[in-house]
C-alpha cells in the first residue's frame, strides 16, 4: 500500500471514492449485489454486522429471482454502452 495514500468513501448523496486524490470509477456492473455489500460493510464500520442482518439485507428484499435478472440487465446495459462508446 502506498505511504500517505488513503481510501475516501462518500455515503451521503451519490456513492463515491477517492483515493490518493483520484476518484475510483465504479461501473454499471460494480453496482450489484458486490458494490452494495461493499456499503453495507462500510456504513456499519468497526461493530461490523451479523451473519443474519447482512442476508436479510441482500437477499430477503427481493422477489425469487430478482436478482439475478437485475445483474444480467445491469451486464447488458455495459455491454450496450461499451459498444456504443
Amino acid at each position: 500500500m502506498d505511504e500517505g495514500k488513503y481510501l475516501e468513501v462518500r455515503m451521503l448523496g451519490e456513492f463515491s471514492m477517492v483515493y490518493g486524490g483520484e476518484v475510483v470509477e465504479v461501473s454499471k456492473v460494480q453496482t450489484s449485489r458486490a458494490m452494495h455489500l461493499l456499503q453495507i460493510l462500510l456504513y456499519a464500520g468497526e461493530s461490523g454486522i451479523s451473519r443474519q442482518k447482512l442476508v436479510e439485507y441482500l437477499f430477503e428484499r427481493e422477489p425469487v429471482g430478482q436478482s439475478a435478472r437485475d445483474d444480467a440487465q445491469s451486464q447488458e446495459d455495459a455491454e450496450e454502452d461499451d459498444s456504443a462508446g
